[in-house]
């Protein structure tokens, strides 16, 4: 098969752009200032590359288009400019096998490091238009659209939410048996006008992890239903045995604010502190 650029020279048509239905994914690679610091620019470099290296050669065994490098970002695509009816499983079997190499990479660089490596991944499925996204002076090969900007929203999301890894709904209807889900908030997104719901994604596993999936999305209904004592009690037992769950934290904290505030102006549909 042809790699992207044997692709854009085999049709460079596919600059002029055209709308397709995509996922893209976006991978944050935490605590880069700090770690800057600490290694001075030779060793951040060094360290970067590899991340970057070992993070694109997953996503690229997935048949995924690596879009873009942004500092300590990487975004990628599936779905262009070939189609792919599985691009949402891809997506997410991309993003899980970047979270299951950072073992390996703490263990080259956690000593020199002082802290492990961490990373945020957010993905969306959703049309954009797809061609160069760059100019007639530098060229890249990638999307625009509102797709584009609540994929990288979500990604920023999973800082509060504690968890390296959340999708939107889109995606999640596209995941099949071989992937556990917990839809985890809905939210308000800043320039985003519909409220979005969210997921955590896992690869399936056992019956106790369906299990508390399925607790912890009950609490999250209890709070969006208006039965804040049922939801802080169900997210307050949940925790004991999974402590600091980010979700299940947020929903505790919704629900008790909203019993002191006698529900007085709550909103189940969550705003989020920034972007």
């Amino acid at each position: 098969l042809l790699g992207l650029a044997g692709r854009l020279v085999h049709d460079p048509a596919l600059l002029e752009g055209r709308e397709a239905g995509v996922t893209l994914l976006f991978c944050d690679v935490r605590g880069f200032s700090r770690v800057s610091e600490k290694l001075g620019p030779a060793g951040s470099l060094r360290w970067m590359n590899d991340v970057m290296s070992e993070l694109s050669g997953l996503i690229l065994a997935e048949g995924g288009v690596l879009v873009d490098y942004v500092g300590d970002e990487v975004m990628a695509m599936w779905g262009a400019p070939e189609d792919q009816p599985d691009q949402a499983e891809r997506a997410a079997r991309a993003a899980l096998a970047m979270l299951a190499a950072l073992p390996a990479l703490n263990g080259r660089w956690e000593a020199e490091l002082g802290v492990p490596t961490a990373i945020g991944i957010g993905v969306n499925t959703g049309p954009a238009q797809v061609g160069n996204a760059g100019s007639r002076f530098k060229f890249k090969y990638g999307p625009l659209g509102n797709a584009v900007n609540l994929g990288s929203r979500v990604q920023g999301l999973t800082k509060y939410l504690k968890r390296p890894l959340l999708v939107t709904r889109t995606t999640r209807e596209r995941l099949g048996d071989g992937f556990l889900a917990r839809r985890v908030v809905r939210v308000r997104v800043v320039n985003i006008a519909e409220p979005v719901d969210l997921y955590e994604v896992e690869a399936a596993g056992s019956e106790p992890r369906r299990q508390f999936f399925a607790e912890s999305e009950a609490a999250l209904k209890a709070l969006e239903d208006g039965d804040f004592a049922r939801a802080a009690h169900r997210a307050g037992t949940l925790l004991l045995q999974h402590s600091g769950d980010g979700p299940l934290l947020l929903v505790l904290s919704r629900a008790s604010t909203a019993l002191v505030q006698d529900g007085r102006g709550f909103d189940p549909v969550w705003e989020p502190p920034g972007k």
